[in-house]
Parts: structure tokens; C-alpha cells; sequence
């Protein structure tokens, strides 16, 4: 009867560390989802032109609005082609020109900042899509290489940029487009770095058999 109510007792322990390990599983697919910046898809203000000049996505602010204006790619065209927006219905484009918006990082914490970028379609040759990245809260300041999409490529280029935050606090995110030069971006989101699902499992399997290796050794039951 002994063994049998220490039998029941491992099974629940090990039940309890399976749930556990789904509900691991849950919350980093959650957390990884997260993105910190807001209307990163640039679908505020909603459009029902094919562009809108002068007109700052709502959370971001313009620099030299005159040449930045929200796209609705789906009824914009040259040559007769089109290229669909990546998430949603709008993107932006910007030519002599910047976006800005600010997020509250942690120190010591990892981050993703991943967007698509492309030129315009149709694009005469040397008109490349350029985004010069500059991330900063005045005291830490990043700047990757240019991203780089060349002229009459009409397709889209999944770009992504790892760091570490040195502070605690808001840091401001800037995307310029120099002149001369037609860039697209769409779908950009600032994520914290979080431990892939495998890696979570492997630790929770780990644990879970640490747990029934103690529990056996101290009831005696093997």
C-alpha cells in the first residue's frame, strides 16, 4: 500500500511538472509576440486614399513631412505592379526624411527590432530603399549599418537588429531615409529577446526529473 500511495505521488508530481512546462511554453510565445512600439504597421490613421502627405502615423512623429506620407499600397502603382503592404493595409514612405517613436526598455535585457523594407515599385535605377537606424536614450546610442533594399528589387527584405540595453528607461527609435532615396518600411517591432520554447522545456524537463530523483531517494522508492 506504501508503494503504491508514493507511485500516485510521483505520477502527480510529474502531471504538475508537465502543466507547468505547457504553461512555459504559453508565456514565451506570449512575451515574444509583444511589440513595444506602437502602430508599428502604420495603420493609424486609416486612409481611404491611395497615400496621404503631410500626416504622421499615429505614436510617431515626422521629420520633413513633406517628403514622408502613409501609403496604401493596395490602389498605388507604377507600372502597372503593386506590392502588397506586409502587415495590414499601409505602409510608409519616406524620402529626405525620418520617423521617430520611444519605448521604455530595461537594462541588461536583450532586444529585437525587425521591420520590412523595400523601395518603390518601379523605381528608377539608383533609387534604393536606405534606412539609417539610430537607437538612443542619450547616454546609450546604437547605430547599426545602413539597411539596404537596391532599386526595381519589388519584393520586400525582412531585416532584424539584436541589442542589449545598457539602461533602464526611454529609448527613442529613429528611422531616416536619405534623399535621393525611396524607402518603404512596414511591420517594424521592438521585441524583448526571450528564451525559445525548446530551450524552456529542456529546463523544466530537467527539473521535473531532479524533483522525482529527490523524492525517490528520500522515500526509497525506485
Amino acid at each position: 500500500m506504501s508503494c503504491y500511495r508514493e507511485s500516485l505521488r510521483a505520477a502527480k508530481l510529474l502531471r504538475a511538472c508537465f502543466l507547468t512546462l505547457v504553461v512555459l511554453i504559453c508565456c514565451s510565445q506570449t512575451a515574444h509576440a509583444q511589440n513595444l512600439l506602437v502602430n508599428g504597421s502604420f495603420e493609424l490613421p486609416s486612409m481611404g486614399e491611395t497615400w496621404v502627405p503631410d500626416t504622421e502615423p499615429t505614436s510617431w512623429t515626422v521629420t520633413n513631412p513633406n517628403d514622408a506620407e502613409l501609403l496604401l499600397p493596395s490602389s498605388y502603382s507604377l507600372s502597372g505592379t503593386t506590392l502588397p503592404a506586409t502587415d495590414g493595409t499601409q505602409d510608409m514612405y519616406m524620402d529626405n526624411s525620418s520617423i521617430q517613436e520611444s519605448a521604455s526598455l530595461t537594462a541588461s535585457t536583450s532586444y529585437s527590432l525587425s521591420f520590412d523594407l523595400s523601395t518603390e515599385i518601379g523605381a528608377f535605377a539608383g533609387q534604393n530603399a536606405v534606412a539609417d537606424l539610430t537607437i538612443s536614450d542619450g547616454v546609450q546610442t546604437l547605430t547599426p549599418s545602413a539597411f539596404v533594399v537596391s532599386a526595381g528589387s519589388n519584393s520586400w527584405s525582412h531585416e532584424m537588429f539584436n541589442f542589449t540595453a545598457l539602461d533602464s528607461g526611454p529609448y527613442t527609435l529613429s528611422m531616416a531615409a536619405p534623399s535621393g532615396d525611396t524607402t518603404i518600411v512596414d511591420n517594424v517591432v521592438l521585441a524583448a529577446n526571450t528564451p525559445e520554447p525548446n530551450s524552456l522545456g529542456l529546463v523544466a524537463l530537467i527539473g521535473a526529473g531532479l524533483m522525482l530523483r529527490r523524492h525517490r531517494a528520500k522515500t526509497g522508492v525506485h
